[in-house]
């Protein structure tokens, strides 16, 4: 089992598209059908532990576990960050399985969440985000605990950033399966070399760079005749200044190191 977490916008559903490219014995799937968002908050905000994570994990993955056991697949990726809060109780149950971390600048990141529209209507922890997300106020210790309605879009997309990327580490960065890799160098560089990496991680295969190549280059092919999502505005220096401010003021905060178990 390999696992590809982040913070979201960080182009992880192009692994399940590499991957049945690529490995046809791979069973690649990106924020599948049940998505897991009620379950994540259910182990933050309701306490759940390792074996309830686990039994209602395997039984939202029983069609697909299926897949492997009944078909010619022998691997499964999925890529979703709504996994990140089970991190440690995956780990635990499954000791083999590889976390694949993607980490985006959080500039980059905060405007491409901004510019993201879901179903045409509403933005990651916009006013019309009708989710009731993870949030500081599901942490006592939180800086902003108690203040989270006062902060702007831009503030509160700041706090995923730093809090998801936080999560990720506190419960896998310890686990010998582990590789983290910048959202820049995989898709931005130019360079295959991080691909290669990270498909190698994923699966204990060998990739042809001249494969990833082309691959690589159709995706940008694609985009560009699809045509980018338009940026609806750019980040003022204000709203910039802001999101670091947020960073820096959660520089000391911690999410699941405290209270639920690492890997081993």
């Amino acid at each position: 089992m390999s696992l590809v977490v982040s913070t979201g916008r960080t182009g992880t559903q192009f692994f399940a598209y590499m991957l049945d490219e690529l490995v046809p014995d791979c069973l690649a799937v990106h924020e599948p059908n049940p998505d897991g968002f009620i379950l994540a908050t259910q182990r933050i905000r309701e306490a759940f532990g390792d074996d309830e994570v686990i039994t209602r994990f395997n039984k939202m993955r029983a069609p697909l576990f299926g897949e492997l056991v009944a078909g010619s697949k022998t691997l499964y990726m999925e890529s979703n960050n709504n996994l990140v809060p089970l991190l440690s109780a995956l780990l635990s149950h499954y000791p083999h399985a590889r976390v694949l971390h993607v980490v985006r600048e959080p500039i980059s990141y905060v405007a491409s969440a901004l510019n993201n529209v879901q179903n045409s209507t509403y933005t990651l922890h916009g006013d019309t985000d009708l989710r009731k997300r993870i949030c500081a106020d599901d942490f006592a210790h939180d800086p902003y605990h108690g203040h989270w309605q006062s902060l702007t879009q831009v503030e509160k997309l700041a706090w995923h950033w730093q809090a998801y990327n936080k999560m990720i580490r506190e419960q896998a960065a310890g686990h010998p399966h582990y590789l983290s890799l910048s959202f820049e160098r995989l898709f931005a560089s130019g360079d295959p070399k991080p691909m290669q990496a990270a498909l190698e991680f994923m699966t204990g295969r060998e990739f042809s760079l001249d494969k990833l190549s082309t691959l690589l280059l159709n995706k940008q092919n694609h985009r560009e005749r699809a045509g980018q999502p338009r940026q609806i505005r750019r980040l003022t220096e204000h709203e910039q200044d802001a999101i670091y401010a947020v960073i820096e003021r959660c520089k000391d905060a911690h999410y699941l190191a405290g209270n639920l178990p690492r890997p081993v």
